[in-house]
């Protein structure tokens, strides 16, 4: 039942800090609230790794305060990040499609998605 807890812990922990990354930095750019560029794509996954690593530092930090297996807790808390960011950028790849799809309807010569530098 540890092992439970653990998981369960580490992936809800993962999970919550996953869709906050995804709110806080790719959902402007996805909903079209501000615009692509490659110097902005660029910052965001610098930015979302630090946060990857200081989320796996505090379940280390924390390690000793958590009454459940550290294992655990850390192999769920990377598994969760990894899967939010995963799900989050299919999101993103969806919505591209129904934009692209959309641009492609209206413009049959321009098919690609272009960043602005």
């Amino acid at each position: 039942m540890d092992y439970f807890f653990a998981a369960l812990g580490g992936g809800a922990f993962g999970a919550i800090v996953g869709l906050a990354k995804y709110l806080f930095l790719w959902a402007p750019e996805i909903n079209g609230k501000k615009q692509f560029t490659q110097e902005s794509v660029t910052a965001k996954l610098i930015i979302q790794n630090f946060i990857n690593v200081a989320t796996l530092l505090t379940v280390y930090f924390l390690r000793n305060i958590w009454p459940y297996p550290f294992l655990i807790t850390i192999f769920a808390t990377a598994i969760a990040l990894s899967l939010m960011s995963r799900f989050t950028f299919l999101r993103q790849n969806k919505q591209s499609a129904i934009i692209g799809s959309q641009t492609a309807s209206h413009n049959n010569d321009d098919k690609t998605v272009k960043f602005k530098k």
